[in-house]
């Protein structure tokens, strides 16, 4: 043992303790975060040497600067071993358990020489207390947004990994204006189409093509893309690196590049590469974050239209996360003015996380805020049928299972960076349940709209360069379809004789129907050529 010049010892050393560190609880306002200190003095080799933390608390407001880690639990079991120094005078160090995805980033991020500050939810938050846990959960947006840098961990480098990097280099042109903000990252389009080719045949003759769409189909199916959390900590974060092993990446290029690609194998001649990047299990999610991360900062977000998506795509091994992992949406944004006060649901702060909740019970809350915040039914757009999964708990009947996405037939259109106005009640207003009412039990008024006496079952044309909407949904044989089944349903009247309910131009009613009455353009229009 030595000791420093302050006259107290110091237990730096590389031996392992045997004692568990124990949590100090956390003051309000308050968060905990860890010096990654550098491999002790002669320790080799570097990459087998303890790793050395320092656990300290601080004010959020007066955290100074630190990253906040983002990465793949994996396996929830604690199986290695960190070394927590002690900060108070003559405290003999102490040991912490964590997962092994955990302590493969920390051996890889910590610095040579230098003592590096991060937020790790893992070491951050103590894990085995769950009123802590709630409360720091709801603050991990102003955690992640406050950070100098949200550093992502995809783990250690795949084959062929030095091509991503090679591919930033040569396509990447940062705009002067966003070199502090992580910016978006403009793409040389032509370059990118040379790289990645435009058709079966060049994969199949050229082998850098072959090799760079390989490389980006693996680099999507990382686990990292499919995390529930991920979406919150790259969406609020203001700059975001991906590291892979030794190679560092920013998001904005990432997001750019994967969107980039997508669209030049969408519009390949044969269109068979952009079928398989889309399968990949990180494209739904890294599109809807390239979109979102300017949505969030116009605060257009709608967070039952983000808690849709992560339904769809993105897992998590705790129900409740389907919901509490995203209500940092459109929240701590800096701006130089107030937005208007419709664009701000109030519905996240109704939400108080608590993991002793049935997931039944917080399901159910979360639909009866839906309601009483935005005094509308659009909640029930988000109940569609589904088969039993392990994730399926009871619910009334009114409430989405968040958890479950084993869709019996459709589900609510939703597609990133386009515009999503349909409404469940017409915007008309919904008086709210009253707190009296049996939490099973959803009283509504209605009217009957009509009766459902036949489904056409019509697969769409997945046409992209249709010359027109009626080429690429197939109208007339829709229409010809529609038109046979009404006089099937009207054996009363003449053969040839269409029924007075149809629509005389049953075509245009057809397309409207298709494009929801233009809930998905701009500003709600129709202008589209039949």
């Amino acid at each position: 043992m030595a000791l420093l010049p302050s006259g107290r010892p110091s237990w730096r050393s590389s031996f392992l303790p045997t004692t568990a560190y124990r949590y100090r609880p956390l003051e309000q306002d308050h968060i905990r975060l860890l010096r990654l200190l550098p491999p002790a003095s002669g320790e080799q080799p570097v990459d087998r040497s303890t790793i050395q933390c320092e656990l300290f608390h601080v004010p959020l407001a007066q955290a100074g600067e630190y990253e906040a880690l983002s990465y793949c639990w994996g396996p929830s079991e604690r199986t290695e071993t960190v070394r927590i120094e002690a900060t108070g005078l003559q405290l003999p160090p102490s040991v912490l358990r964590v997962t092994n995805s955990l302590y493969v980033a920390l051996r890889n991020l910590r610095w040579p020489s230098e003592t590096r500050v991060l937020w790790i939810d893992q070491l951050s938050i103590d894990q085995d207390d769950t009123a802590e846990k709630s409360a720091q959960i709801r603050r991990m947006g102003e955690i992640y947004s406050k950070a100098r840098c949200t550093v992502v961990w995809l783990g250690p480098r795949g084959y062929d990994a030095e091509l991503l990097e090679d591919m930033y280099r040569r396509l990447s042109i940062l705009q002067s204006n966003t070199q502090d903000s992580g910016g978006v990252l403009m793409l040389d389009h032509d370059i990118l189409a040379r790289m990645i080719g435009t058709s079966h045949e060049e994969e199949k003759h050229n082998e850098m093509v072959q090799r760079r769409r390989l490389l980006l189909e693996k680099f999507l199916d990382l686990p990292w893309f499919r995390r529930a959390w991920v979406y919150q900590e790259a969406v609020i974060a203001l700059r975001v690196d991906m590291i892979w092993g030794d190679i560092v990446l920013p998001l904005d290029f990432v997001t750019g590049l994967v969107v980039s690609a997508y669209s030049i194998g969408k519009s390949a001649e044969d269109g068979r590469w952009h079928k398989r990047i889309k399968k990949t299990r990180g494209f739904a999610p890294v599109r809807t974050i390239y979109h979102d991360r300017k949505a969030h900062r116009r605060r257009e977000l709608n967070f039952l239209h983000v808690l849709w998506h992560a339904r769809k795509h993105l897992d998590t091994t705790d129900p409740r996360d389907y919901v509490y992992a995203f209500l940092a949406v459109n929240k701590y944004i800096d701006s130089p003015s107030e937005p208007p006060q419709s664009a701000i649901s109030p519905l996240q702060d109704s939400i108080t996380p608590n993991y002793g909740d049935p997931i039944g019970t917080m399901y159910t809350d979360l639909a009866l805020a839906a309601i009483r915040s935005t005094h509308s039914l659009d909640i029930l757009q988000y109940v569609v049928s589904t088969k039993s999964s392990p994730m399926t708990c009871t619910l009334p009947t009114w409430v989405p299972n968040w958890a479950n996405r084993q869709f019996v037939c459709g589900s609510p259109i939703s597609v990133p960076g386009v515009p999503y106005r349909q409404s469940a009640s017409r915007e008309k207003v919904c008086t709210p349940p009253s707190m009296n009412s049996s939490p099973l039990e959803l009283p509504v008024l209605g009217h009957t709209a009509g009766c459902i006496s036949a489904i056409l079952r019509h697969s769409f044309q997945h046409t992209y360069f249709a010359p027109t909407l009626k080429e690429a949904f197939r109208l007339d044989k829709l229409e010809a379809r529609l038109i046979r089944e009404a006089q099937r349903l009207a054996p009363e009247e003449s053969a040839n004789h269409v029924p007075g309910w149809l629509p005389m131009d049953s075509r245009e009613t057809l397309l409207c129907t298709i494009l929801a009455n233009g809930s998905f353009t701009p500003l709600g229009q129709m202008n589209h050529s039949i």
